[in-house]
């Protein structure tokens, strides 16, 4: 089991942050947890869910099932860092 490359953690942020912006929106008044799944050039496939105070980003897919779960918790509306949480 590899670790994620800084290079990997760079680009998931960047295009995380990018879809969880667009998420905000209409986002928290109804409660909901919209959820938008996207594929890194890697070959790695990500989940996004939107929670009331971020959002989780943990890898799907083929690749996750074959390596340990790594997730992102994303700061708040307010913008907060986006922290890198390895689930061991």
């Amino acid at each position: 089991m590899s670790a994620l490359t800084t290079q990997q953690k760079k680009e998931v942020t960047d295009i995380a942050t990018a879809v969880a912006k667009e998420m905000l929106n209409p986002l928290v008044l109804g409660g909901l947890s919209p959820s938008i799944t996207f594929q890194t050039i890697d070959g790695w496939e990500w989940k996004i869910v939107a929670e009331a105070n971020g959002f989780i980003i943990h890898p799907v897919g083929e690749k996750a099932n074959s390596h340990l779960p790594r997730r992102i918790i994303l700061g708040d509306k307010d913008g907060n860092p986006l922290q890198w949480i390895d689930v061991d």
